[in-house]
């Protein structure tokens, strides 16, 4: 039996695949924004562990300052995970920018603080935090 537009196994189908879609889509976006609470929540400890200064108001806001590098690099993550969508279709961008948003968000939990590398430890927290601003947005094409 071949399929048409009207019929009812063509729409059964069809809703289907736009739950699983809305569903993958839905998980990325509760993870993402996750991610974001855990950041915010955590956010005087990464200031003691990656920006001690003397005063612990400018460790602060640089630790927000480094929350915010994120949503700088959104429209370039959107652009280039968005042309992946169009070449490889929604499934292959969708993994990407959850394997990247996981990637940086374990990179950050392992990274050493200041005691043990210097500054580094800040500059691989804002690389940390660049990859996980640039796999934020999650593409679902219309």
């Amino acid at each position: 039996m071949q399929e048409t537009f009207g019929s009812t196994a063509y729409s059964a189908n069809r809703y289907a695949a736009n739950a699983r879609a809305l569903a993958a889509a839905s998980i990325g976006n509760v993870l993402e924004w996750y991610d974001f609470a855990i950041y915010a929540f955590s956010a005087t400890i990464l200031a003691r562990h990656f920006f001690p200064r003397a005063d612990e108001t400018a460790s602060l806001l640089a630790t927000f300052a480094t929350f915010g590098v994120g949503f700088v690099v959104r429209p370039l993550g959107a652009v280039v995970i968005g042309r992946l969508g169009d070449v490889r279709g929604r499934k292959a961008a969708l993994l990407t920018a959850m394997f990247l948003m996981a990637l940086g968000t374990m990179a950050i939990g392992t990274l050493p603080d200041v005691q043990a590398i210097g500054s580094w430890a800040p500059v691989l927290l804002i690389c940390c935090r660049f990859l996980q601003g640039f796999s934020g947005p999650v593409p679902t094409p219309s």
